[in-house]
Formats: C-alpha cells, sequence, structure tokens
C-alpha cells in the first residue's frame, strides 16, 4: 500500500514563515502546480483555497489540517 502524504508535507515548516496572505496564496498555487497531484484533488484544493485566499489565518489553518488530514487526524473532509 502506497505511504499518502499531503502535496505540502514537505514545504510545511517554509509555507508557515509566510506572515502575507498574498505571498501564501501564491507558494500554495507554486506548489500545486508543481505537484503530481491528480486534477480532481487539485481543483478540490483551488476552491478551498480560493474561499479564503485573503485570511492569512485561515490559509495556516487550512494547511494544517491538509497535513493532518493524511495522518487521519484533520478535520477536512
Amino acid at each position: 500500500m502506497k505511504d499518502l502524504t499531503s502535496i505540502f508535507y514537505k514545504h510545511y515548516n517554509d509555507l508557515m514563515q509566510i506572515t502575507d496572505a498574498q505571498a501564501l496564496e501564491t507558494e500554495i498555487f507554486r506548489i500545486l502546480n508543481d505537484s503530481k497531484i491528480n486534477e480532481v484533488d487539485r481543483k478540490k484544493v483551488l476552491r478551498s483555497i480560493m474561499g479564503i485566499s485573503n485570511n492569512l489565518g485561515k490559509l495556516q489553518y487550512y494547511l494544517t489540517n491538509s497535513m493532518l488530514k493524511y495522518q487521519g487526524l484533520g478535520t477536512l473532509k
């Protein structure tokens, strides 16, 4: 069985250092575009990010939940 991790896993610490919502959104999009994530999941992430793109705290919350989701601990579905 393949071990799943968030596409943000190796970037998490760097992403959490970003203190501007627009800069964080841009970096999330860069990571998303560079990843090999399937198209359905890519669109799901894009929809989620677009709804919170102007709020740094919500973007950080989303990233954290994305990380925890793959460990069975997040609140994302």
